[in-house]
């Protein structure tokens, strides 16, 4: 009986130090229980009980035989503002889920995640000392309307490549190589008359500059293809959705494959479309998240939402950790899913 119950202590002593280990390396969770057993030189029901006693002891949480990494309560716990507008718009699902996911992770690190969110071009912002006060991670979703000036000595972590401008941390989807694969898919459907309808806010929106540019450059390096671009001006209210509906006969006529911008409006644009029987080959970037529900006929190439929160608590640390690190700057490509009737 000493002999088991040294073994489980021996076992339990070894577990705290990978656990150390894997923390300090920024993991959340442990590796399995053979996994374990196999490094330490122990059967697994000995690994089982020193996870146990370390469960006791608030060193893990398991969570259906996932063994989660409780954070360090030494630590000190920073505070991560995360900061969105367009609340109620469609496309701020996208950054809905963003938030769920930094929730998921927060709860299992050493940070405190607290949502401020914003009506779309609300002043309030301006007046929301709690963001920069009492936070040392600040994430960001829009460019509209922040005081920059407020946010000296912090750390900001962007999450749209609008803000890049070399000075402020970039975590985000790749804009360029979303407009690569779309040109991709396209001619992998063996259309060779393709087309990219994209929305121009001018000087001060880069994310779809960098989809159509993406779009543009694939297009052309493939060869014997014929493609535009048809950019339009983002006015007021829907005008430029009247503007593509206007478009359709041209593309009808010229083009069988078409990438757009986004899902933001793609019921009403699939509807020009269909009611001029015209059923392109169509590709778009997920923005809203309902596409699934829509049953249009199309491939999208969806947010990879999980992955740039996990990135963004990563460079969080990593920042927190070395104030004099380099500015980071992580772009993750779409994943790409077909949706059917």
């Amino acid at each position: 009986m000493a002999r088991k119950e040294s073994a489980v202590i021996n076992a339990y002593r070894l577990l705290t130090g990978e656990i150390k280990h894997y923390r300090a390396n920024g993991y959340n969770t442990i590796p399995s229980e053979r996994a374990l057993a196999e490094k330490f030189g122990v059967c697994r029901v000995t690994v089982r009980k020193a996870i146990k006693k370390a469960i006791a002891c608030g060193l893990l949480t398991a969570e259906k035989k996932i063994y989660y990494i409780n954070p360090d309560k030494n630590k000190i716990i920073s505070n991560i503002a995360f900061v969105s507008w367009g609340m109620g718009v469609p496309f701020n699902k996208v950054w809905s889920r963003v938030m769920f996911h930094l929730q998921q992770t927060a709860e299992k690190t050493n940070f405190r995640l607290k949502p401020f969110l914003f009506s779309f071009g609300s002043k309030q912002l301006f007046n929301s000392d709690d963001i920069f006060r009492h936070n040392e991670v600040i994430i960001l979703t829009h460019k509209k309307n922040i005081p920059f000036e407020n946010m000296k000595n912090k750390i900001i972590i962007a999450t749209d490549e609008a803000f890049d401008d070399g000075l402020i941390n970039i975590i985000s989807i790749d804009n360029y190589r979303a407009g690569v694969m779309a040109a991709d898919y396209l001619v992998s459907c063996r259309k060779r008359k393709i087309a990219c309808i994209t929305r121009d806010f001018g000087n001060n929106y880069r994310p779809f500059e960098l989809r159509a540019g993406g779009f543009s450059e694939r297009a052309q390096s493939i060869g014997n293809i014929k493609f535009k671009v048809f950019s339009i001006a983002a006015a007021t209210g829907y005008n430029y959705l009247e503007k593509i509906n206007r478009l359709v006969p041209e593309l009808a006529k010229n083009y069988n494959g078409i990438f757009i911008y986004s899902d933001e409006d793609m019921r009403s644009i699939y509807g020009f479309f269909k009611n001029k029987n015209y059923n392109p080959e169509i590709i778009t970037l997920m923005g809203s998240g309902d596409l699934e529900n829509h049953h249009i006929p199309i491939a999208y190439l969806d947010h990879a939402e999980k992955a740039i929160a996990e990135e963004i608590m990563t460079a969080a640390q990593t920042l927190l950790d070395n104030p004099s690190q380099a500015r980071i700057k992580i772009l993750i490509p779409p994943r790409l899913h077909r949706n059917l009737l």
